[in-house]
């Protein structure tokens, strides 16, 4: 498994929100898993096997996980039929991710 990127294991390490509401926009519902399941939850589901370059970073609750991209994008991919077409980007990087999460209030 690729290296998580820096701000991410930051935004952990500081205490950020590991879940919450981001409202109408995708995934809606996050849930961020603490970085020492990250490694593990990965193998347990065969991320790199499956989608080679991805790094899961957590999921949305329900049926998808939220993941880091090869090209540095938080997207959200199937758990079920996981592929790297299927991957819809919700955000351009960790960091713009993060300004959606505290932009959210949570």
């Amino acid at each position: 498994m690729r290296s998580l990127p820096g701000e991410l294991v930051a935004y952990h390490r500081a205490g950020g929100q590991l879940e919450g509401d981001l409202g109408d926009a995708e995934p809606g519902w996050y849930q961020l898993w603490p970085l020492s399941l990250i490694a593990e939850n990965n193998q347990g589901y065969q991320v790199e096997e499956q989608v080679p370059g991805y790094i899961g970073i957590g999921s949305d609750g329900g049926g998808e996980m939220i993941a880091i991209a090869p090209t540095g994008e938080v997207v959200i991919l199937p758990f079920v039929g996981m592929e790297s077409k299927e991957a819809v980007v919700v955000a351009a990087s960790w960091n713009a991710f993060e300004k959606r999460i505290k932009a959210s209030g949570a």
